[in-house]
């Protein structure tokens, strides 16, 4: 047989149950420096070695102490480690020629795994699969691999899996096999290990560790490799989830095939493209963006999506699927770390979209962070239609505004909740948490030419600084914020203006932090013009519209630095009540027996009366 032309070299492992002079603390590490130059490594540190075998220096570049098997001698330890169900051994081992006997050595019925390093510097193991010896020429993704030099040193890395019986193994960080079956199936714990050296030349070994942990040379992706483009040392992942992740395109050319073929939880990795198929996830399986090199990976699917279980998760990139979603009654999908965009959402009844340090846009609605949708989620929403007030009080306290879809509101994040703690009037309020936005849409406005919007708001954080101002948001037709000298600063005609003063020259009212002012917003869509009131004191009139709007179609909010709050919103296409009052002289600047409001709404404008005003009954 070809295979008896290989001639192997220094062979371990051998995984038995060995009984050895003394038992090793667990977990294992030796690398020989406590021990004697020169000793016999038996009965040191739980070994039992043949008498030739000592303690060595100073071999192949590698000055400290380490073990020296002279030929056709052995080298055991036994370890228990438990029976936890995953095991790792690592090594190190070097010889002079690797010449040794001219055939391949005999199979152990009781040994785990066999494994050692051929003359030309290849590592083989014994396949039971096969009933024969598998010499590894490329890895487990069948790329060749480049043998190893003799008289170098060569780390050796072995997984075994106890509750499924089946090994990785690891040369210099490359991922050889994977999955391989055990020698001896029965056996449930690891028990020990022992090294064989050839017949022509001594091995050494070096740095011996078990432990069920990773060893640290198989979890930096600079030592180690990542055959699946996952971003994930393959150690990891097979410790993790058994396996690695099925590709697409490269192990299927469909994604249907590669979700069947899928384990329950199994991973798919997918290239950076744009995709002509609609997709489906099940049995939890998850999709994963391929890294490449630097790039954030974007990925489009020109189709549908089903999910009864599933989860997504594209680093710090896209996910975009062009038709509609929908999860299945009593469904779950997970997106983290990923903006997934969209077109439609629909959400069974129980099921769930759990969102992870990420963001969704759908329904024209995006929410970021870490929140859940479920089938009341706030992208399914509908449209508030006009009259529409709210003051919150309806909800459940501490309800996530993304789950108030059915009022017209969509939240950027899940954080922002219906708050009771701070109020204007009743008990609740919405609080819009930092850095995160709060909108509602708006229906039935299409033909409406003037409304007015009216809401209470509480900024209980700094405001905004000041010059240099925010950029203006486009397609608006108002934009305004308040700074730190709690002063309404509006954009008017291409610049931000801070109302210091009234529409007619007065000492404007303020807007304190933690407390709560009423704003009121009446716009013409008509004349594409702005008139602003803080609380019921006309500040600005005759504003021009940010850019050209043709009909009302919702609002929007931004928390800065700290959380804002919002309380009985109005938008009416009559104007809200409270500035229609007489009896409050602070809606009557011009002094002419009309409330401002009211002027505001018939003529556009109130007028700077000039010397004495008569009035005549």
């Amino acid at each position: 047989m070809k295979a008896k032309k290989i001639k192997l070299g220094l062979l371990g492992i051998l995984v038995l149950g060995l009984v050895g002079k003394s038992l090793a603390a667990v977990p294992l590490w030796d690398n020989f420096e406590s021990y004697v130059y020169g000793s016999t490594l038996s009965g040191q540190g739980g070994w039992g070695a043949d008498a030739s075998v000592t303690v060595s220096s100073n071999v192949f570049g590698e000055v400290t102490k380490l073990g020296a098997l002279p030929p056709n001698t052995a080298a055991t330890n036994a370890v228990p480690v438990g029976a936890d169900g995953q095991v790792w051994t690592e090594f190190q081992i070097c010889d002079a020629t690797r010449l040794v006997p001219s055939s391949l050595p005999l199979v152990n019925s009781s040994a785990v795994v066999m494994v050692g390093v051929t003359t030309n510097g290849y590592a083989v193991v014994y396949n039971t699969a096969s009933n024969g010896w598998d010499f590894c020429t490329n890895n487990a993704r069948g790329l060749a691999v480049t043998g190893l030099s003799s008289g170098v040193w060569a780390t050796v890395s072995v997984y075994e899996d106890f509750a499924n019986t089946n090994v990785a193994v690891f040369l210099n960080g490359q991922l050889l096999r994977l999955n391989l079956p055990f020698i001896n199936t029965s056996a449930s714990a690891y028990s020990g290990l022992r090294f064989n050296s050839g017949a022509a030349s001594t091995g050494y070994v070096d740095n011996v560790y078990v432990s069920n942990s990773i060893p640290s040379s198989l979890t930096n992706l600079s030592s180690t490799t990542d055959l699946d483009g996952d971003g994930m040392p393959d150690a990891v992942e097979i410790m993790q989830y058994g396996g690695l992740a099925k590709v697409v395109p490269g192990d299927y050319s469909t994604f249907a095939a590669a979700v069947a073929a899928a384990p329950v939880g199994g991973r798919i990795v997918v290239s950076n493209g744009t995709y002509a198929t609609s997709l489906a996830l099940s049995n939890g399986v998850t999709l994963i963006g391929a890294v490449l090199a630097a790039n954030a990976t974007n990925l489009t699917f020109q189709g549908a999506m089903t999910v009864t279980t599933g989860m997504v998760e594209v680093a710090s990139g896209q996910f975009t699927v062009t038709g509609q979603v929908s999860i299945a009654a009593g469904g779950l999908l997970t997106i983290s770390n990923t903006a997934a965009n969209f077109s439609g959402l629909m959400i069974g009844s129980g099921g769930l979209v759990q969102v992870v340090n990420g963001s969704v846009t759908a329904n024209g609605v995006t929410m970021t962070g870490t929140f859940t949708l479920d089938s009341k989620c706030g992208t399914a929403i509908t449209a508030s239609l006009l009259n529409h007030t709210d003051d919150f009080e309806a909800y459940p306290m501490n309800l996530p505004l993304v789950l108030c879809g059915g009022a017209g509101w969509g939240a950027s994040d899940g954080r922002s909740i219906v708050q009771g703690a701070v109020t204007n009037s009743g008990f609740k309020a919405a609080k819009v948490v930092a850095n995160t936005a709060l909108s509602n849409t708006v229906s039935g406005a299409e033909d409406l030419k003037k409304v007015w919007t009216d809401m209470y708001l509480n900024d209980s954080a700094v405001k905004y600084p000041g010059i240099p101002y925010p950029a203006t948001n486009a397609n608006r037709a108002v934009v305004f914020f308040v700074n730190t000298n709690n002063h309404v600063v509006v954009w008017n005609s291409n610049a931000w203006e801070e109302c210091a003063t009234d529409a007619l020259g007065n000492q404007a009212p303020i807007a304190a932090t933690g407390t709560w002012f009423r704003v009121s917003v009446f716009e013409d869509f008509t004349a594409q013009k702005v008139a602003f009131f803080l609380n019921g004191q006309l500040l600005r009139q005759q504003v021009p519209f940010v850019s050209r709007v043709e009909r009302y179609q919702g609002i929007s909010f931004s928390a800065g630095a700290g959380a804002a709050y919002l309380d009985d919103v109005k938008i009416w296409t009559n104007m809200p009540p409270s500035l229609t009052n007489y009896s409050q002289s602070v809606v009557d600047l011009n002094h002419d027996g009309l409330a401002d409001a009211v002027q505001i709404s018939q003529v556009g404008i109130i007028y700077n009366p000039r010397g004495t005003v008569f009035k005549i009954r």
